[in-house]
């Protein structure tokens, strides 16, 4: 609970309170979509994880993601194409890949590199995947 406490920390500091949501429960597939829609980004600041289907939904409704190095997650980010890989409990590590996010001016970038790796990974429509995950 340390870095959610130093990240709404800075939220405030940074005036973006605003722009930022944290929703920290489960969310039922059914009700996963409208949330996607709204983010900007998803931001997944896992302290361990083998691996992670959020990251996946994120690329089907073409959205970029943070992430922290565990696991198997750098593994699905090109750093600064697709998201940005944070170091695994480094508060500033992490705001420092989140501002990035913040930062940057062509937002829609993210959306259509994603949609290249999909192209270049060779499988059908990352949506029609995760549509196909939630589903069943």
């Amino acid at each position: 609970m340390r870095i959610l406490k130093y990240t709404k920390k800075q939220i405030l500091e940074l005036k973006i309170e605003d722009k930022v949501h944290f929703k920290n429960e489960f969310i039922s597939n059914e009700q996963v979509e409208p949330y996607f829609k709204a983010a900007d980004f998803i931001c997944l600041p896992y302290n361990s994880a083998s691996q992670s289907g959020i990251i996946m939904i994120a690329y089907g409704f073409g959205k970029p993601v943070v992430v922290t190095d565990v696991g198997g997650l750098p593994e699905l980010v090109v750093e600064g194409k697709t998201g940005f890989i944070a170091e695994r409990n480094n508060q500033k590590s992490l705001l420092l890949a989140i501002r990035k996010m913040l930062a940057d001016k062509a937002p829609k970038r993210y959306a259509n590199e994603i949609k290249n790796l999909n192209k270049n990974l060779g499988y059908g429509s990352i949506k029609e995947i995760v549509n196909d995950m939630l589903n069943h």
